[in-house]
């Protein structure tokens, strides 16, 4: 699932994408990157609240880690969170 929603999200069929991301932390919700993953899918689909939820999800399972920092920036900047 991770691997098929990473595709779809690259090709920009987010809905698909959210989707088999889900289904991958269904499976296993200890994979801070795919909430990474769902967060910036939920992002593309103005989806913001969410997205940060993902976003901040990631960051409490790796702190510090720069990259969930800078995703969950991004999604409070487009959801209008300043």
């Amino acid at each position: 699932y991770t691997n098929r929603g990473y595709t779809l999200l690259q090709t920009e069929d987010v809905q698909a994408a959210e989707n088999d991301f889900t289904a991958s932390l269904r499976l296993n919700p200890q994979q801070a990157m795919v909430y990474g993953f769902r967060g910036t899918a939920r992002v593309a689909q103005g989806k913001f609240d969410e997205a940060v939820a993902d976003h901040r999800k990631a960051l409490e399972m790796v702190p510090g880690n720069p990259i969930a920092l800078t995703d969950l920036g991004f999604a409070q900047f487009f959801g209008r969170r300043y």
